[in-house]
């Protein structure tokens, strides 16, 4: 177990971690905002405090690079798959944005950029937005006729057709 102590620190190395992010977001591309975001979501995932922390006091710097990802420059060059783990990435750390579902929905409906999208990547989508309850209807339907056509439904496994379902019921 860690000591009071060592618990401070963290917290303290957190804050300036949150800063230092929160300072660079305005150079981060679309591959550095991708890479960042599961690197939070792991830590999230270790560190169920670092999770609290991102959430509450650490929201400003999710909000600047939610922000930063929703800018034009940036957003138009996801690809399918980095725009799906963003929406579920969000999600994953408990935030809503409906600005960035909205502009990432725009890009995965983006026909060269849907057709890329695997079964695994519809499922993080769909579960993502059902997470924090966050519709975005033509998305949703861009999503399920993706799921709908012959050659989509045979390539999902099984988890990736609980997390659609659970999805669609949850929304």
């Amino acid at each position: 177990a860690r000591s009071p102590q060592s618990d401070v620190d963290l917290q303290n190395e957190v804050v300036r971690l949150c800063t230092v992010l929160t300072e660079a977001t305005e150079t981060f591309s679309a591959a550095d905002i991708s890479h960042l975001m599961d690197a939070l979501v792991e830590l999230g995932t270790r560190e169920p405090q670092f999770r609290t922390f991102m959430a509450g006091k650490g929201r400003e710097t999710l909000n600047a690079i939610s922000s930063r990802a929703s800018q034009e420059e940036v957003a138009s060059k996801f690809t399918g798959r980095q725009a799906s783990q963003l929406i579920w990435a969000f999600s994953k750390m408990g935030i809503r944005n409906e600005n960035l579902v909205e502009v990432l929905g725009q890009r995965l409906m983006t026909e060269d950029v849907l057709n890329q999208l695997n079964a695994h990547d519809i499922s993080m989508t769909v579960w993502g937005l059902a997470k924090v309850r966050c519709k975005n209807i033509a998305l949703l339907d861009s999503l399920a006729e993706s799921v709908a056509s012959g050659e989509a439904v045979e390539a999902f496994g099984a988890q990736s057709l609980v997390n659609v379902a659970w999805g669609f019921a949850k929304l």
